[in-house]
């Protein structure tokens, strides 16, 4: 169904019928020419800019048809393997703009025509979005709530949590296997080295750093947050929030809002919010699909850039 913003069906057959190829020899365009037109008015495209680019692809679709054999039906040209072979024997020539439109486009036309032919399309799956950062008053709130638990073992595990996650930043499954000889202090920085699949050191900003440090030489040779075989670590992230009292109208302690905080503080800090801002970019996986292009930080780049204060 064509949307309330679509052309009149008039202009979209015009904008078909004014399409001429300028590759395609004119004894093939007579050929294909109402092939190519009932394809493209059936697909119900919304716009006489897209119905031209419709007519354009699905003329080159039909003319390789011809060339290679194939007859002009329905059933054989929108199969979908018909094309991917047409696709895959054009992209030496094609670039990289042409060949990211092709595909879809033809598709497109080919789910209008064709629609048993055509695989189920994907389920569209949310995109997860990130956690929301605690506020500086609700920060204040879990540190003040971490101080008053039961035992004094509560308390220097709760903390211990709150200044891993607010002040490095750790992920889930980083915090049970951490040791106090992993919290160390160098040049007046406290540094928490974490190991698993994300090898790194990470300068903790303040003032976690100095609680971390030391809260972790009170139990020399322990577990930051207890437990001894691996069994016992596995929970123990889980028995730490399990164990909170006191609570009240507190959040929920979150890793992964903890964890929002910490990359919440190092982008504002960053400047990554004028940047964005100043560059008129109101998406930002524009910018983090330039990522994949940049060097390797530096790790003392990165301990430059990490430690400051909360």
């Amino acid at each position: 169904m064509p949307s309330k913003n679509s052309a009149p069906a008039a202009t979209i057959r015009k904008a078909v019928d004014a399409y001429v190829s300028r590759t395609i020899p004119p004894e093939v365009r007579e050929r294909i020419k109402s092939f190519v037109r009932a394809a493209v008015i059936a697909s119900e495209p919304p716009t006489a800019g897209s119905a031209k680019n419709l007519a354009r692809d699905v003329s080159s679709l039909a003319a390789w048809c011809l060339e290679v054999g194939l007859p002009l039906s329905i059933e054989v040209v929108f199969d979908p393997d018909t094309i991917e072979r047409y696709i895959t024997s054009k992209e030496a020539s094609l670039s990289d703009a042409a060949a990211r439109t092709y595909r879809p486009n033809l598709r497109r036309v080919a789910r209008a025509v064709a629609p048993t032919l055509q695989p189920p399309s994907p389920t569209k799956q949310r995109r997860a979005r990130s956690k929301l950062p605690y506020s500086d008053i609700e920060v204040e709130g879990l540190i003040r709530l971490a101080d008053n638990q039961r035992t004094q073992t509560r308390c220097r595990r709760l903390l211990t949590l709150l200044c891993l996650g607010l002040g490095a930043g750790l992920q889930p499954g980083e915090y049970q296997d951490l040791r106090d000889e992993d919290v160390f202090c160098r040049d007046r920085v406290v540094y928490v080295a974490v190991g698993g699949r994300r090898v790194r050191v990470i300068p903790v900003l303040e003032p976690y750093g100095k609680s971390l440090l030391k809260l972790s030489v009170v139990i020399p040779d322990a577990y930051l947050l207890g437990g001894a075989e691996h069994g016992d670590r596995r929970n123990s992230v889980h028995n730490v929030l399990n164990n909170v009292v006191g609570a009240g109208s507190l959040p929920v302690i979150e890793l992964g809002r903890l964890r929002a905080t910490w990359m919440t503080h190092h982008i504002q800090h960053l400047g990554l919010d004028a940047f964005l801002a100043g560059a008129g970019i109101d998406n930002s996986y524009a910018i983090f699909d330039l990522v994949a292009f940049l060097p390797p930080a530096a790790p003392s780049r990165v301990a430059s850039f990490l430690k400051g204060k909360a």
